[in-house]
Formats: C-alpha cells, structure tokens, sequence
C-alpha cells in the first residue's frame, strides 16, 4: 500500500487516534494514536550549470538516435541502458553530529541536456516531521499530507541543505570541472539569497520538492506511538503484518526502493514463521 495509503486503510479501518476517528464518524477498532503521524521525506533542491561544449562535446540527443534503440532492443547494452542519473554522492556536513557516522547530505547529478547540468540535493535526515490525515470515512477521499519542510524549530533542515548545495558548488569549482559555470547563485555566502531561492519571497518551497521518499506513518516500535510492533503487526491487530515503507521509526541514509524490498523479504520470513508456530 505504502507509506499514504496504508496509514488511510488503517483509519478508514477504526485503527488509529480515537479522538479523531470519532470525530468523522469511524468506529474505533484500536486506539493507535501513531497512525499517520511521523511522516518523512528527502526534501530536495535542483541546483544549475551552464555546460560548455568543450565540456560535454556529445550532445545526449546526437547519440540518442534508431542504433541506440536498435542496441538496446537487441541486447539491451548501450546509452539507453543507462539512465539520467549518472552520479550519486554522499556528504557529511558541519551539522552532522560526530558522534553519528551517517551522510546528511545526497546528491544525485544528471546526464547534460542541452547547455544545462543538474544536480539534486537531497536532505538525508530531516528534523522537520509531518502527518498524513483523511478528511471522511469515504475510501475514494484521498488522504492529506502535511508535510512541514523546514518547520523544524532551530532551523536545522535549511542550514543542512544550504551547506550541502555549497559542498556541491565545491566539488564543481574544481580544477577538472573548470569549463561548467554556475548559475544559481551569485554570492555562496549570502544565506538569505540562499532562503530566497528555497522558500520563494514568502516561504512557499519555490524551490524546494519531494525527494518522493515518504516514509514512516506507521512505524514499528515499543513507545506509545508505535503502530507496528518488531514483527511488522499492527499492535492490537496480530493478524496483520504492514510490511511497507511506513513502518520505518526513520527515513533511511538514501532512496527508500531497497530497504523496501528488505523490508519485504523479511516480512515474508517472519509471517511464515508466525504461521508455522500456530499450526503447530
């Protein structure tokens, strides 16, 4: 289902905050007040270069061309057999606690297009928590997000993602990438330029989006806003295992799809286990 859509079933379903659930009418299966608290992402930035033609000589769409489709359809080699995203950084910033080995910062850059080269920068390990809710009892209702970027009180979030674009015009000021210019920014040291361009004039995310990695609104845990427990089933309701992005306490150092699919496999192991051990 997902981190959206599995915390909406449980509600539609009665499980959940029972204040809330009242208050729509929804009869109350099990008073979890966690479901659809706890909400994260990978809040990004898109960071741009002008691409000299002495950089980048090729342009993609002089090789994208009927022997690229034929190469890839015959044996599936080739340019198109690759993808935009051609290289993937991990940074640590002067936020990052010593004490916490992890990256903070993840940039993801992009295959030229035309004279421009983007970079995406992703915001590892955001402070900043939102919370999904529905707005009926009716399942074709789409659940609301809130998804508080850069709400954290200390401002944590902004300054993490500020110095992780100024580490990325770093490494592109270097020596080997000298014939790329950059154009976001005309003063690196100037943090309202800074907040202009990620908030817009009046803290409206301008240029700020989904890094599309949401997770958490059913985490596992012991505490009183824990919705799964350690074998992955809704407490209360042992019979149902939720094994699915939402139920990481929280978000992982980098995109979401493997852990996923970890997340999967060993739900399967033990929801085989438990079923072996009834029918025993």
């Amino acid at each position: 289902m997902g981190t959206l859509r599995s915390a909406q079933l449980l509600l539609l379903s009665g499980v959940g905050n029972s204040t809330k659930l009242t208050e729509l009418g929804i009869p109350v299966t099990q008073d979890l007040p966690g479901v659809g608290e706890n909400l994260q992402d990978h809040v990004i930035t898109t960071v741009t270069w002008t691409v000299n033609s002495n950089s980048f000589p090729i342009p993609l769409g002089s090789v994208v061309n009927d022997a690229a489709w034929n190469l890839y359809n015959h044996n599936r080699t080739g340019i198109l057999a690759s993808n935009t995203a051609r290289t993937n950084i991990f940074l640590r910033t002067k936020f990052q606690s010593a004490t916490d080995p992890r990256p903070d910062i993840q940039v993801i850059t992009t295959t030229p297009s035309g004279n421009s080269l983007f970079a995406l920068v992703y915001l590892l390990h955001p402070r900043s928590v939102g919370h999904i809710t529905i707005v009926s009892s009716n399942p074709n209702d789409r659940p609301l997000p809130q998804m508080n970027y850069f709400s954290d009180p200390d401002s944590h979030d902004v300054n993490v993602i500020m110095e992780g674009v100024r580490l990325v015009h770093q490494i592109y000021s270097t020596t080997p990438m000298h014939n790329t210019g950059f154009s976001s920014f005309s003063n690196l040291s100037d943090d309202s330029e800074f907040r202009r361009y990620l908030y817009g004039s009046r803290y409206s995310a301008a240029n700020t989006n989904s890094g599309n990695h949401l997770t958490g609104t059913c985490k596992m845990g012991t505490d009183s806003m824990a919705v799964v427990d350690l074998r992955l089933r809704v407490r209360g309701v042992l019979a149902l295992p939720l094994p699915d992005a939402s139920i990481m306490p929280s978000i992982t150092s980098g995109n979401t799809q493997a852990p996923v699919y970890m997340i999967g496999e060993k739900a399967a192991q033990m929801i085989l286990e438990d079923l072996l051990n009834t029918s025993a």
